[in-house]
């Protein structure tokens, strides 16, 4: 569910990948691994039903907004579970969460993720960006609840 908005669109991007998966295996390379390649199958589907949805707009945009280098992101798990960081890529605005888990989590380079969603790779790297600047305060808000919570605690 990391591309889709909801259950139900989930749902219908396996189904969509699952059939792309079944009627291409012609073209399967035995060579290669095939848990890669329906990998790749089942994200381009996906990618082709959000577009075809028009589920996301894309973002424009000007030379001064390109973002300086990308640096990890680093989640304690002390303090987060995995529960909430989904939740929390999950609130970010459609495109910006997929090209998140495009990089982030597939592993795919912004010269690819321009070419699956059809947007620049300068565009690319601003979502990446805006993503991490999100989530980097949406975790320090949930922390600080969290330490605030902590300190109630103690002073009861």
């Amino acid at each position: 569910m990391r591309y889709a908005s909801s259950e139900d669109d989930a749902r219908d991007y396996m189904n969509v990948g699952f059939f792309k998966i079944l009627t291409n295996l012609k073209k399967y390379n035995p060579k290669a691994p095939f848990i890669a390649w329906s990998k790749r199958v089942m994200i381009n589907a996906t990618i082709d039903e959000m577009r075809r949805h028009k589920r996301y707009k894309s973002h424009v945009m000007v030379g001064s907004e390109l973002p300086p280098e990308p640096t990890p992101i680093i989640f304690s798990e002390k303090e987060i579970s995995a529960d909430d960081i989904y939740r929390y890529i999950q609130s970010l605005p459609p495109m910006t969460a997929s090209v998140f888990n495009l990089f982030a989590i597939d592993g795919y380079k912004h010269r690819e993720i321009a070419k699956l969603l059809k947007i620049s790779e300068g565009t690319s790297k601003w979502h990446y960006s805006r993503a991490k600047e999100r989530l980097r305060s949406i975790i320090q808000a949930h922390s600080s609840k969290r330490n605030a919570k902590s300190l109630e605690k103690v002073l009861k």
